[in-house]
């Protein structure tokens, strides 16, 4: 493969089956009837070629990006900025807004 990034139909023509197949296993979609082997199969590829799901793709479908903004002209100069930053990560991980 060449510098570009790893997609779906890497995954699906390295493994022998379908885009969709590759989905639902990478999606862990439970009611996708893949056999145990074929999934294993999917997930050992993906891991070796180095797939990762396409984030502006996700927040696409999903009209969620899973960023958090923090608008301050003194958080940067701050010594405090790491323990700020943090924090509100994690109050927005508490409240779902974020992954």
């Amino acid at each position: 493969m060449s510098n570009r990034n790893i997609g779906i139909k890497d995954v699906a023509v390295a493994a022998g089956v379908s885009v969709t197949t590759v989905s639902h296993v990478l999606n862990e979609v439970s009611y996708a009837r893949i056999s145990p082997e074929t999934r294993d199969k999917v997930r050992t590829i993906a891991e070796q070629l180095g797939y990762g799901p396409n984030r502006l793709a996700q927040a696409l479908r999903t009209q969620r990006t899973g960023m958090l903004g923090l608008v301050s002209e003194d958080i940067a100069t701050t010594p405090h900025a790491g323990r700020i930053i943090l924090g509100a990560e994690e109050a927005a991980k508490a409240r779902g807004t974020t992954s």
